[in-house]
């Protein structure tokens, strides 16, 4: 389960349009999750840096 800061969360609501699809509040919603946790990852070292995943991508290929 993805977790959101309540601040970013309000911060994404003020630039909505006055009127909106819930399916695209959804999408976005879920896009800031990724993001949110993506940046939590990186302050945590759990990342690859770009030798490593083309290593990685080389040895799928195999």
């Amino acid at each position: 389960m993805e977790v959101l800061e309540k601040a970013s969360f309000m911060d994404f609501m003020q630039t909505l349009p006055d009127r909106f699809s819930v399916d695209e509040v959804m999408e976005r919603v879920i896009l800031l999750a990724k993001v949110q946790k993506a940046q939590e990852q990186l302050r945590n070292g759990e990342s690859f840096s770009n030798d490593e995943m083309k290593a990685l991508v080389k040895s799928w290929a195999k």
